[in-house]
């Protein structure tokens, strides 16, 4: 198990890209699972791109913002909400082209999440399916979340490329763009036409964008609906509304001029989200890093006052020790020793040097019985044999306190 700057518990890899990864991760002061954006920033720009994208705050329900960072050696992490439903681009992969009640939800959904970012002065310059994630949402209407503002640019505020680069996303690049011109909401507005047309028709789009014949639309997608998205999708930027409020608007007269249904489960071609991020590893579960209860003490009886180097040699699974036993002095760290919440549990070593423990424990010492007593590991050779010498041991005490006793018995007996 991985933690990074003590608090977040790395579990999983869900997503790689070009300037990092992406974990699902515990973060142990919010008490929770979060998506963590693992990077390492390769030069001073990345890392003020970073700095900018972790200061985007928008606060909006179907928008993933940041909510926590930190740092460690030349690594940086960026946490945000963890959702599971796979992206927009993966629905496209699964079902083609989408139904138009469930595209016009997803796209009014959009619409909603680029207004707010609009009005905060933020021009996403990224709108694609691969960046619009979706909760589990199963055969009912679609949560959407735009997210990643990586390359965002807040107007007003000085570029992070230089003047020859294009960024963005060949396809969903708005043709003005291309031309370096400054970040505009309409760069998004053409974007997120693309992304309409990409799924009323299930097709990936040229590098120069698609072409929409706003007379020609398909058997399946409504006129109003389809000169819209036209719309969007103008070459012309004075041609397309001028922001992502008056593209919604647009959006809405055109759904209702063609009356789309709402999003119907019944329906035989219902979408489906389903969870993509899979069981939590052995080691976690919904609550967080698991940990193993200590198991009571041995009492004086059964060799409770040596159990410390006991536990440092292996104790067999019937003496009643359980994974919370402390190791005998120079044996190394036990399951205190492990960082709290990292899951950690007994070691157990038959050379006496035991290991802290990371993540789920190896040799780990368990009761024969009794709740809280860890995974049920087959006890080990160590474990064994010193099994033997206690069982050799106490029968020959046993033997020893039973020729003491007949003694007595004689010695009183030649008094009397």
């Amino acid at each position: 198990m991985e933690i990074f700057a003590g608090r977040y518990h790395l579990v999983d890899p869900i997503a790689d890209g070009g300037m990092g990864s992406v974990w699902r991760a515990w973060d142990a002061k919010r008490g929770g699972y979060v998506a963590a954006k693992l990077l390492r920033p390769s030069d001073a720009a990345s890392l003020l791109r970073f700095v900018r994208e972790q200061a985007l705050r928008v606060s909006h329900p179907n928008v993933v913002a940041p909510h926590g960072w930190a740092a460690e050696d030349e690594l940086v992490l960026l946490t945000m909400d963890l959702v599971g439903g796979g992206s927009a681009h993966q629905l496209i992969g699964d079902y083609g082209a989408i139904p138009v009640p469930y595209a016009a939800v997803l796209v009014d959904q959009l619409w909603s999440a680029l207004t707010e970012v609009h009005a905060h002065g933020i021009v996403h310059r990224d709108v694609k399916p691969a960046n619009l994630l979706l909760e589990v949402t199963g055969r009912a209407a679609p949560v959407l979340r735009l997210a990643d503002f990586g390359i965002a640019a807040v107007t007003g505020q000085p570029r992070l490329t230089e003047a020859s680069v294009i960024v963005g996303t060949p396809g969903y690049l708005a043709p003005e763009a291309l031309l370096d011109t400054q970040p505009h909401p309409t760069h998004d507005v053409y974007a997120t036409g693309v992304v309409a047309w990409r799924l009323l028709t299930g097709l990936t789009p040229p590098p120069e964008g698609p072409a929409v014949d706003p007379q020609h639309p398909p058997t399946n997608v409504p006129a109003p609906v389809w000169r819209a998205v036209a719309t969007f999708t103008e070459p012309d930027p004075q041609q397309r509304p001028s922001s992502a409020a008056d593209a919604w608007r647009a959006w809405r007269e055109a759904l209702s001029a063609a009356a789309v249904p709402a999003v119907d489960a019944n329906r035989p071609d219902a979408v489906e989200v389903f969870d993509q991020l899979g069981p939590l590893p052995d080691g976690f579960a919904p609550s967080g890093p698991v940990r193993l209860a200590p198991a009571p003490p041995l009492s004086p009886a059964f060799g409770g006052a040596q159990a410390g180097a006991g536990e440092a040699e292996g104790v067999p699974p019937s003496s009643g020790a359980g994974a919370g036993a402390q190791p005998s002095p120079g044996s190394g760290a036990g399951a205190e020793g492990a960082p709290p919440g990292s899951g950690a549990g007994a070691v157990s070593s038959a050379s006496g040097q035991g290991q802290a423990a990371t993540g789920r424990p190896t040799q780990a010492v368990r009761p024969s019985s009794g709740a809280g007593a860890g995974p049920q590991l087959p006890p080990t050779k160590s474990m064994r044999a010193s099994g033997g010498r206690r069982v050799v041991l106490g029968i020959a005490l046993g033997l020893a306190a039973l020729g003491a006793v007949i003694l007595a018995v004689s010695l009183v007996l030649l008094l009397a």
